[in-house]
């Protein structure tokens, strides 16, 4: 996802960009998914990201991990660049 242009958030609990990164149900073996230190999406703000209410964030990357993922954390997600 890349925005270039002007996001506006006005409302309180509001969110600029949301990316979410979901695993692959019965991916076949040469497919690494959730591979320690790799990423699978990348969320891009080129723009701007104005924020005028309350509690609102910039940018939200949600990564949901491997079932009986060893550690969550290790889980390669989704790369934020501003």
């Amino acid at each position: 996802m890349k925005n270039k242009g002007t996001i506006t958030v006005n409302g309180n609990n509001g969110i600029g960009l949301y990316g979410e990164l979901n695993t692959i149900t019965g991916a076949a073996a040469g497919v690494e998914v959730g591979k320690a230190g790799t990423s699978h999406g990348s969320i891009r703000n080129a723009g701007k990201i104005v924020l005028t209410g309350n509690n609102s964030v910039g940018i939200v990357s949600k990564v949901t991990p491997p079932a009986g993922a060893a550690d969550p954390l290790q889980f390669g997600g989704p790369e934020v660049k501003t």
